[in-house]
């Protein structure tokens, strides 16, 4: 039976009951979107499992992440994979598969890097773009290009700007090439490059063709695993002939034609380089630079004269139960102290699923407090005496905006790579006072900063200033440090391929 335009009822329904949970979900309304999706599942037969059941897979990821439960969330994306017959969703959905990883306590670099290889083998076969040594060789300036889909307000584009507004630019010609959404921020970006391109999210070929008529020399992807994957699968196409991985991921990439990979030396010890399918391109600094987007509030005095009060205004995702039993038992060896956890979005289910896991973990009304994102929240760390930091997914911006509305940061050194930006960033301001090995002495770190109560004052009272007089937030520093890096390996490929 056909519906109007030769398409058929049945095909018409589904393509109905698809709209219906992706705009409750875009609603925030998951619990509803996640009933839709658990009355509709079973009645699937074998061919329309075959057929789409990949995209109810897909939907069941979005909804769990979305709760901020990333255990489910993995497990439905990795199931999305499998389903899945095409190469392309397939891709998205593995991006996304390993994206959640990293939120999950328990597993290892190696068991990590075993993944990111699979992934680079289902790309083995993408169509490499021809090598130009002679084209290259005639510019005047080494063209660099930058690729993200978050040229706005984001946590990640607050690393951005030095890229732009600190680069050589009698150097260096800046390219910028933008994928999804732009808001105000993006004309900061739009004004520093000195070209911008705006490219087609559905379009990947096309637009490792547009990079490659620019004739860019390097190209560097700041977006990794994040939303799907899409920059990689515009760099799977090797559309310039050095590509590096920085800012935006914190782990390899898998990608074959990924070369290198930005990073310091906090962040990848001796023997890192095994679990990089990319070179490894060490830092003598911090591989972050902190210039926020946003207009940062006034401090206000800190007196001491009340009970404690820890914060964390991590993304609810990135707390596990196994952080909140951290938390947990060092708010008892602080009597009195409370523990205020702020969202990084707005949905009010993922603050009554977190609420319901404290609850089963024994916290009380008295030692915990949730909220949801909100407009002026960085007005909030005037409240926060001591901020705590997440593990095995730590803050980058987070952290950053927390010490600098004055709030130290008790932060954990994991054992893979992205568990130790929180201790790379605490170490360029020499607080090694408060980066912790394992959870005992977390507990005990946050524990005795908070019976200290001169230390806390003077931290409070200093670390904005701290903040921008040193190399965490000095741009001219950084790129002269990236941009020697640059260096490095252009003058490496002209060789090899002069």
């Amino acid at each position: 039976m056909q519906g109007s335009g030769g398409i058929s009822v049945k095909q018409q329904e589904k393509e109905r009951r698809l709209r219906e949970i992706r705009r409750l979900l875009s609603a925030g309304d998951n619990q509803k979107a996640k009933q839709y999706l658990d009355d509709w599942y079973p009645l699937l037969d074998e061919q329309a499992r075959q057929s789409y059941g990949w995209q109810l897979d897909e939907l069941y990821g979005t909804c769990a992440a979305l709760q901020a439960d990333m255990g489910s969330a993995a497990r439905a994306y990795w199931q999305a994979v499998q389903h899945d017959c095409y190469l392309r969703s397939q891709l998205e959905h593995f991006s996304s598969y390993l994206f959640c990883l990293h939120y999950l306590p328990g597993i290892d670099h190696a068991a990590l890097a075993a993944q990111y290889a699979l992934y680079g083998r289902m790309l083995a076969g993408t169509p490499q773009l021809p090598l130009r040594p002679w084209l290259h060789a005639a510019h005047r300036r080494i063209r660099v290009g930058y690729l993200s889909t978050n040229f706005r307000q984001h946590a990640a584009a607050d690393f951005f700007l030095p890229l732009f507004e600190a680069a050589d630019h009698q150097r260096y010609e800046v390219y910028a090439y933008a994928l999804g959404d732009e808001d105000a921020a993006t004309k900061r970006f739009q004004q520093a490059a000195d070209h911008w391109r705006e490219l087609d999210p559905l379009a990947m070929e096309d637009n490792a063709q547009q990079i490659y008529e620019d004739a860019i020399d390097i190209l560097i992807d700041l977006s990794g695993h994040s939303d799907g994957g899409l920059t990689l699968l515009i760099m799977a196409h090797k559309p310039a002939p050095v590509q590096v991985s920085a800012i935006g991921w914190v782990d390899t990439t898998g990608l074959p034609g990924m070369d290198c990979f930005l990073t310091d030396s906090c962040c990848a010890l001796p023997g890192e380089d095994r679990c990089f399918s990319e070179r490894l391109l060490r830092l003598s600094r911090p591989h972050l630079c902190y210039q926020p987007l946003r207009l940062m509030p006034p401090q206000t005095s800190w007196t001491g004269d009340h009970p404690i009060v820890f914060g964390s205004f991590n993304n609810f995702a990135k707390i596990s139960d196994e952080m909140l039993h951290i938390w947990k038992t060092l708010l008892e060896h602080v009597p009195g102290s409370h523990l205020e956890l702020r969202d990084t979005a707005a949905f009010p289910s993922r603050q009554q699923a977190l609420q319901e896991r404290a609850d089963r973990l024994g916290f009380s009304a008295q030692q915990l407090s949730l909220h949801g994102a909100a407009d002026g929240y960085l007005s909030a760390y005037n409240g926060i005496d001591i901020a705590l930091d997440t593990s095995p997914y730590p803050g980058g911006a987070m952290t950053c905006e927390a010490l600098y509305m004055g709030v130290p940061v008790i932060t954990m050194a994991g054992e893979r790579h992205g568990s130790r930006l929180g201790a790379s960033l605490l170490k360029s301001l020499g607080l090694v006072e408060c980066i912790a090995v394992d959870a005992d002495s977390y507990i005990k770190k946050a524990a005795a900063l908070s019976a200290d109560k001169e230390r806390l004052k003077t931290l409070h009272g200093m670390l904005r200033c701290q903040m921008e007089q040193s190399r965490l937030m000095d741009g001219a520093d950084y790129m002269r440090c990236v941009e020697a890096g640059y260096e490095e390996i252009w003058r490496g490929w002209c060789q090899t391929n002069a």
